[in-house]
């Protein structure tokens, strides 16, 4: 859902959730008909504050229509806008995935996707050691294409978009999708790590159930 506040903290544009070409479940979000300098897609706000992580993100991306030239796909920062990130994916016209940070950069871009294929892509950031030792890196279906653990990045991260045209770019050529998307840290006793294979897949009552057994407190009473 691209609503304000529901699955995502905000959409920035008009992308869409279609019911065609999806990974699991029945939706993913296309991100298509794009305009000129204009960021197409939707934003999590998984912190209140810019934190050092580690952090460990997933997307499934799938190319139908690659971009005129270099466009940022997913993207993380230390503020709930899209000025200045911290580090970025990004797809060429001929189909590579990039990793940049605020510093440049990082190893070689991937293979070329190929079109009307999902992939995993999955991202790790982290700014815990000093300057000199920080963290970035890029795996694509589980392999690490990208990827330096000698960064000096200005600040930890609170936000993740996935989208289009997040670096302002004059593009309106491309045609992508993603879906199952996941965020982990390092805490608790599971999903510490990279999130790995996995499908996101929302189950909502239609009606009441057959099970009662909680207890409904306060002024409030009946079936629950």
């Amino acid at each position: 859902d691209i609503t304000t506040g529901m699955e995502w903290t905000t959409p920035y544009s008009t992308p869409t959730i279609q019911v065609t070409t999806f990974r699991s479940g029945v939706y993913a979000l296309q991100i298509t008909s794009l305009g000129s300098g204009t960021q197409q897609g939707l934003r999590y706000s998984f912190s209140a504050a810019p934190a050092n992580g580690p952090f460990l993100f997933r997307a499934y991306f799938r190319v139908a229509t690659t971009p005129a030239a270099e466009n940022r796909i997913i993207m993380l920062n230390d503020a709930n806008n899209l000025t200045a990130p911290i580090a970025w994916i990004a797809i060429d016209n001929a189909g590579a995935l990039i990793l940049r940070d605020e510093d440049g950069a990082i190893g070689s871009p991937s293979s070329a996707l190929s079109v009307d294929t999902w992939y995993r892509i999955e991202m790790q950031i982290d700014t815990t050691a000093a300057a000199g030792s920080q963290v970035v890196r890029a795996l694509l279906d589980g392999t690490e294409f990208a990827g330096a653990a000698n960064r000096s990045l200005s600040a930890g991260v609170m936000t993740f978009f996935v989208g289009g045209n997040y670096g302002g770019e004059a593009n309106t050529t491309g045609n992508w999708y993603f879906d199952d998307v996941a965020i982990n840290d390092s805490t608790g006793s599971f999903q510490t790590t990279y999130p790995g294979e996995g499908e996101i897949i929302h189950l909502r009552p239609n009606a009441a159930g057959d099970n009662s057994a909680w207890t409904r407190g306060g002024a409030d009473s009946g079936a629950n």
